[in-house]
């Protein structure tokens, strides 16, 4: 993924392309995400009846709010906590 594509991520209508989809789709959120609220995705796995992986006080990136080099041992405890549930949800 580019840079480009990450800053204009905004512009899609996430909705709309989730709909399309024929495949099972799992949302991965943070309680804390500062960028994305975890409400949106919340409110998208009701609507979509999709399945919503909620990572309880991580903030985006599955990180602890202002751990920005993703160094903080509960960091590193919510990415594996998230790469291990998506590993078994792709089982």
């Amino acid at each position: 993924i580019s840079r480009a594509l990450i800053n204009e991520a905004s512009l899609f209508d996430c909705e709309a392309m989730l709909r399309q989809l024929t495949v099972p789709v799992l949302l991965a959120h943070g309680t804390k995400d500062k960028r994305i609220p975890y409400e949106v995705s919340a409110r998208l796995a009701r609507s979509l009846e999709i399945d919503l992986m909620t990572i309880e006080g991580a903030d985006h990136g599955f990180s602890i709010p202002g751990d920005t080099e993703h160094t903080h041992p509960q960091t590193r405890a919510f990415q594996q906590l998230a790469f291990d549930h998506v590993a078994d949800w792709i089982n």
